[in-house]
């Protein structure tokens, strides 16, 4: 019912939302206990700090939360005091599917997505992958409060290697050193490779705030990527089977009152045997959110902190104007691939926009808070 909520202490709650809450953070301790032994090794798959920001790349469910027109960009650059940096950057699309009718009509989402990999010391290895994703919502409540989204993903991954400026064993000469001239042999190695790839997700998400759009919320999302398990071997005769990565992404949005949000959220990998835990959490202020003819004016401050276990600390802020939302995170390394220079870690920028929807469309539906 529209209004009703209460508060405990200062943190606002609809009239049974703490089984729920219970429930996650219990969830949120069994995979950082499970997790803990092995998490010393990041998985193979490249990271974006701020995840929530490539959308399509953490979960293809994600294609039908949010019921505006998104529009996604990342760029990350790892070990920066190196002299040749690993490179990444993504781009996110995602059309929401309407319904007709005044109810809850939000019906799923179709997402396009595309990312690129650099590493190397004139970018001579590059991966570029693109994706297009379907999701449904299945809503559990008429109000739409609570629902499960499913989706299917699937693409191309090109890997490539650019033989110009690289020296071989084979090239080296006793009496010279690396000589250029010699003919490195390497017919067995092909400069391409491109391979199908499917994935899928789902998301579960809940309201603990009724109608109010400041209020709280929980979410929980799984995914499995690389399914088919392709062949993504560069080797004539050498079959490489590229791992299939499952990710649980978790997290809550309480409102401690109209202008604070905090919301601790994990993120767990697992591929080839090796775990990855990420958890932290974000602190949302708003410095303006009001309603006036012309419009809703939003002005929302983010600030976040992360510890990806064994690896780095990760430091994230941003601003959110209206439909617009940008990043800046910057992950500082505490493992053994720690480099002694300023600089060393990574750093990550993302761009968000959101479209208005439709003035007969604006009605309020239930969505998490979570923008980078």
């Amino acid at each position: 019912m529209k209004g009703r909520k209460r508060y405990i202490g200062k943190i606002t709650i609809a009239d049974n939302p703490t089984s729920a809450i219970l429930l996650l953070f219990k969830l949120l301790l069994v995979l950082s206990i499970t997790t803990t032994p092995t998490a010393n090794v990041v998985a193979q798959d490249a990271n974006f700090s701020q995840y929530y920001a490539a959308p399509l790349y953490l979960n293809p469910a994600l294609a039908g939360i949010d019921p505006r027109i998104t529009v996604g960009l990342n760029y990350r650059s790892q070990l920066k005091s190196d002299l040749y940096p690993n490179q990444s950057s993504q781009f996110s699309f995602i059309l929401p599917i309407m319904g007709k009718g005044n109810g809850v009509n939000h019906k799923g989402g179709l997402g396009l997505s595309a990312y690129n990999e650099i590493a190397g010391q004139n970018s001579n290895f590059k991966v570029i992958g693109i994706n297009l994703a379907g999701a449904y919502n299945l809503y559990l409540k008429q109000d739409g409060s609570q629902k499960f989204t499913f989706a299917i993903q699937g693409g191309f991954i090109n890997k490539q290697i650019d033989f110009t400026n690289l020296t071989w064993g084979s090239q080296f000469d006793p009496f010279v050193g690396f000589d250029t001239s010699i003919d490195p042999s390497i017919n067995f190695l092909n400069e391409s490779t491109l391979y199908p790839v499917f994935n899928a997700g789902l998301m579960w998400y809940t309201s603990l705030g009724g109608e109010e759009a400041n209020g709280s919320s929980a979410y929980f999302g799984l995914s499995a990527g690389n399914i088919n398990e392709p062949d993504e071997s560069l080797l004539d005769g050498e079959p490489l089977k590229l791992p299939r990565l499952f990710k649980v992404n978790a997290g809550v949005d309480l409102s401690i009152n109209e202008k604070i949000t905090f919301s601790p959220n994990v993120l767990l990998k697992y591929q080839n045997g090796v775990f990855q835990l990420n958890g932290g959490t974000y602190l949302y202020y708003d410095l303006a959110n009001t309603e006036s003819d012309a419009g809703p004016n939003l002005t929302r401050l983010v600030l976040g902190a992360w510890y990806r276990y064994g690896d780095s600390f990760i430091v994230a802020t941003g601003i959110n104007k209206n439909q617009f939302t940008v990043g800046f995170s910057y992950d500082m390394r505490i493992s053994s691939l720690r480099h002694p220079d300023i600089g060393s870690g990574a750093y990550e920028v993302s761009f968000t926009y959101r479209f208005k929807r439709k003035e007969k469309e604006a009605t309020y539906e239930h969505k998490p808070r979570f923008t980078i």
